[in-house]
C-alpha cells in the first residue's frame, strides 16, 4: 500500500472516531487546575444571573448570551467547575466537527482531519473558545453559503452571525466582513464569467440576500432585546452596550497609539519565537488569500468555487490574526488559532500540489505531515496547559483536592491551592463580608463566597469613563467593602505579573492605599484589607 493510500484508509475512517476520541482525551485532564482570574469572569457572570443581576445591563461584561447558557447549565446540573468545564468541552466538541467539516471541503482526505488535530489537541484557554466557537460556525455557514449563495443559505448564514452578535462583538466584526465577502466574491465570479450582461442578475441576486442576510441577523437580536425588555432592563442594556462600544474605541485608538502598530518590528528589535509564529500566520493566511483571489473566474465552476472558499478562510486567518496580534497581547491569540491551523494546512496542500503537477514528486508527499508536525512543536511551547487547561500535552503540576463545594472532584495546581486556601481562610472567620475583586482576580472573588454588592470587577472598561473612578470610590464607601482581591504585582513589589492600576484607575489605587492594608495569601494574591476607624 502506498503512502497516499495509507492516508486515505485512515481518513475516512477517522471522521467519526475523532470526537470521541477527543471527548476521551479531554475527559483525562479536564479536573485539573482553575485559572485564578479570567475563567471567574464567565463563572461569576452566569452566577450573577440568578442572584437578579443581568449581563450589560447591571455589570460589564461580553455579550450576554453564554452566560445565559451556562447559568441554564449550573441550574440543570449545579454549580461545580467540573460542570462548567463539560460545558466548556462540548463548545470545544462543535468546534472540532466544524473544523472536520471544513477540511472535508478544502483539503484532500488525506489530509482532512489535521486541522481538527492540531486544535483538538491544544485548543487554547477553555474559557475562551466562545469567540472561535462563533468563528468557526460562521465560517461553516460562509463555506456553504459560497456553495449555493441563494437566499435561504444567507439567512442562515447570517443567522450565525447573529447569533455570534449575543455572545462576542469581536466575532460579528469579523463575520460581517465574511458575509460581504462572501456575497462579493460570488458576485465578482459571475461577472467575470458572464461579462456585462451578468452584471444586473448579479447586482438582484446580491440584493435578495442581503435582504435576508439582514432578517437573520436581526432575529437572535430580537429574541434577545425581547427577553430584556420582558425583565425591564432592555434601556439600560442599550445604554450600557453604547457606553461599552464608545470606551472599546476609544482604548482601540489609545493601543494603536502606543506603539502597538509597530509591533512587527519589534520581531526584528526583539525577536521572539511565540512573535515569529504569529506572524508566519499571518502571512500564511495572507498568502492563501492572495493566491486564490486571481483564481476566481477559471471557467471550472468546481476550481472557483474551492478558490472562493479558499479565499475566505484566508481572509477570515488574516482578519483574525490581524485582531489577536495588534490588540491581545500574546497568549490570547491561541483563541484564532483554529483558522490559522486550517489556512496553514490548505496552503501546505495547495503548494504540495503545485510541485507535484511540475514533476517535482519527490518529498511533496511529506509536505504537509511534516508541516503539522512544526505546528504541533510550536503548539506544545505555547499552550500553556498550567494556566489555560489548554492540553495534556506537558506534565501536570503536583495537584491537590480543596474542601470548597465549586472545586468539588477537582484537582489545584500547588501554587494555586496556597492562594485560595489563604482566601477561604479569611472568608470563613467573616461570612458575612463584601469583597470586590480586581481584573486579575475575578475567580479568586468568586471562589471567597463574599458578596460583591457593587458588581464591580475593577475592569479598564468600567473605570475609562469619565466619572467613573469618583463613582466606584463613592459606591465603596457606601457599601463598605471590607475586602479587596488583587494580583499580588498591583502593590506588592516584585510580585505576580498583574495590570497596572496605578495607570489606568490613579484615584482608586489612591483610595485603596489609603484606606486599607495589604495582607499576602499565597503565592500570587493579595488581600486588601479594610483598616478600622482610627
Amino acid at each position: 500500500m502506498s503512502l497516499k493510500s495509507f492516508w486515505d484508509a485512515i481518513a475516512r475512517r477517522a471522521y467519526v472516531a475523532v470526537p470521541f476520541g477527543c471527548l476521551v482525551y479531554y475527559l483525562l485532564y479536564f479536573n485539573y487546575g482553575i485559572v485564578l482570574d479570567d475563567e471567574g469572569f464567565l463563572i461569576w457572570n452566569a452566577s450573577s444571573i440568578w442572584h437578579g443581576q443581568w449581563p450589560v445591563s447591571d455589570f460589564i461584561s461580553y455579550q450576554p448570551a453564554m452566560y445565559f447558557l451556562l447559568a441554564g447549565f449550573f441550574r440543570l446540573f449545579g454549580e461545580t467547575l467540573l460542570v462548567e468545564r463539560i460545558f466548556l468541552i462540548l463548545h470545544i466538541l462543535v468546534c472540532v466537527v466544524c473544523l472536520i467539516w471544513c477540511g472535508k471541503r478544502l483539503l484532500p482526505a488525506r489530509y482532512a482531519l489535521i486541522p481538527a488535530l492540531l486544535f483538538a489537541f491544544a485548543p487554547g484557554p477553555w474559557y475562551k473558545i466562545f469567540f472561535i466557537f462563533h468563528l468557526l460556525l460562521v465560517l461553516v455557514a460562509a463555506l456553504r453559503c459560497a456553495e449555493r449563495p441563494d437566499a435561504r443559505r444567507s439567512f442562515w448564514f447570517a443567522l450565525a452571525i447573529g447569533f455570534a452578535a449575543t455572545s462576542r462583538a469581536e466575532a460579528v466584526l469579523l463575520s460581517v466582513t465574511l458575509f460581504v465577502a462572501t456575497q462579493g466574491l460570488d458576485g465578482l465570479a459571475r461577472v467575470w464569467r458572464g461579462g456585462r450582461e451578468a452584471i444586473l442578475p448579479t447586482l438582484e441576486r446580491i440584493a435578495v440576500n442581503s435582504l435576508a442576510g439582514m432578517l437573520g441577523f436581526c432575529l437572535p437580536l430580537a429574541v434577545l432585546g425581547a427577553v430584556y425588555g420582558i425583565a425591564g432592563k432592555l434601556d439600560a442594556f442599550i445604554a450600557n452596550t453604547r457606553l461599552y462600544a464608545s470606551v472599546s474605541y476609544q482604548f482601540s485608538i489609545d493601543l494603536l497609539g502606543r506603539a502597538q502598530i509597530f509591533k512587527p518590528a519589534s520581531l526584528l528589535a526583539s525577536p521572539s519565537l511565540e512573535q515569529w509564529f504569529f506572524a508566519l500566520g499571518l502571512l500564511g493566511a495572507l498568502a492563501l488569500l492572495a493566491v486564490n483571489l486571481p483564481r476566481l473566474g477559471l471557467r471550472n465552476e468546481a476550481a472557483a468555487l474551492r478558490a472562493r472558499q479558499k479565499a475566505l478562510v484566508g481572509g477570515l486567518g488574516l482578519a483574525s490574526m490581524s485582531y489577536a496580534f495588534f490588540f491581545v497581547w500574546d497568549a490570547r491569540m491561541l483563541s484564532s488559532f483554529a483558522i490559522v491551523y486550517l489556512a496553514t494546512i490548505v496552503t501546505l496542500a495547495d503548494g504540495a500540489a503545485w510541485f507535484s503537477r511540475r514533476g517535482w514528486q519527490r518529498g511533496t508527499t511529506w509536505t504537509v505531515p511534516i508541516g503539522a508536525l512544526v505546528l504541533l512543536a510550536f503548539i506544545g511551547v505555547f499552550c500553556r496547559i498550567a494556566v489555560y487547561s489548554g492540553s495534556i500535552s506537558a506534565i501536570l503540576p503536583a495537584s491537590v483536592r480543596i474542601d470548597h463545594p465549586f472545586l468539588k472532584g477537582a484537582w489545584i495546581y500547588d501554587f494555586q491551592a496556597r492562594d485560595i486556601e489563604g482566601l477561604m481562610e479569611v472568608a470563613s472567620a467573616h461570612p458575612g463580608a463584601t469583597i470586590v475583586p480586581m481584573s486579575e482576580a475575578t475567580t479568586m472573588g468568586y471562589l471567597s463566597g463574599l458578596r460583591n454588592p457593587t458588581y464591580i470587577r475593577l475592569f479598564t472598561g468600567e473605570l475609562s469613563p469619565s466619572g467613573a473612578q469618583a463613582a466606584a470610590i463613592a459606591t465603596f464607601e457606601q457599601e463598605k467593602i471590607d475586602y479587596f482581591v488583587a494580583r499580588s504585582g498591583q502593590f506588592i513589589p516584585g510580585g505576580a505579573a498583574a495590570s497596572d492600576l496605578g495607570r489606568y484607575a490613579p484615584e482608586v489605587k489612591a483610595y485603596l492605599l489609603t484606606h486599607y492594608d495589604v495582607k499576602r495569601l499565597g503565592e500570587r494574591y493579595v488581600l486588601l484589607v479594610r483598616r478600622s476607624p482610627s
